[in-house]
């Protein structure tokens, strides 16, 4: 089990906090880390993985009374070797177990590995994540996938297509409206210079190539040196 101390560390959070969490908030993260159960398979073609208890297998990351070691540790650690002092038993937590009868034990307690089928968690699957909660790979993560929402929801509510401007969408309906907005978003999409290759003529942005028929049908625009040039005498008259 893990430490209360360790599991409600991130409950009711502030954004602030979440965003800038302090250094016993952080230690109290990646204390966590021990605890997490290991993947033992990854996702077949149902969502099913297969999750291993952390103290079973070969490298185990806490202590467990309910599975002790088969083999005592060695008495003799290399304090100068990383791998020595990181895998022996006294560098690893120790899970405390509760007084409860077997039967009422969670499974991974009773076996090896359990298996979890999407829909398992029922009210709580919702908060299932690959990534554990505001540690560092987690805001790595974030920071990237925030950063992107926040470019594309500035784009779709800037000036040049606004879809929060109700006058922008005057079609009546669920369906119509949804299906307006997925328009807008698209041709956001294709007049964004970043989703455009500029090298491949057949993906240029919508507006560039209704231009470039319309050259096609009716020629270029006249430039300053197709221009002809005025008669010996004439005024030239600026409007």
């Amino acid at each position: 089990m893990i430490p209360p101390v360790l599991a409600h560390a991130t409950h009711r959070l502030d954004n602030a906090t979440a965003r800038r969490p302090s250094e016993i908030t952080t230690t109290q993260i990646n204390n966590r880390k021990p605890y997490f159960l290991h993947l033992k398979q990854s996702p077949d073609q149902a969502g099913a993985i297969r999750l291993a208890c952390p103290v079973a297998g070969t490298f185990p990351t806490v202590n467990c009374s309910r599975r002790p070691r088969s083999r005592a540790p060695s008495r003799s650690v290399d304090l100068t070797d990383a791998r020595q002092t990181g895998t022996h038993p006294a560098a690893r937590p120790t899970v405390i177990t509760p007084a409860a009868p077997g039967h009422s034990l969670p499974d991974i307690c009773r076996q090896q590995s359990i298996t979890i089928r999407p829909g398992d968690l029922g009210t709580i699957e919702k908060f299932r994540q690959d990534v554990a909660y505001l540690t560092d790979t987690w805001t790595s993560t974030f920071k990237v996938i925030r950063a992107q929402n926040e470019g594309i929801n500035g784009i779709l509510t800037g000036h040049h297509i606004d879809i929060s401007e109700p006058k922008n969408r005057l079609a009546h309906g669920r369906v119509a409206q949804t299906l307006l907005v997925a328009l807008m978003a698209t041709i956001t999409n294709l007049d964004d210079p970043r989703h455009v290759l500029p090298a491949d003529p057949r993906r240029t942005p919508a507006r560039h190539r209704l231009r470039q028929r319309h050259n096609e049908r009716t020629g270029p625009a006249p430039t300053r040196a197709d221009r002809p040039s005025p008669a010996p005498g004439a005024t030239m008259i600026c409007k």
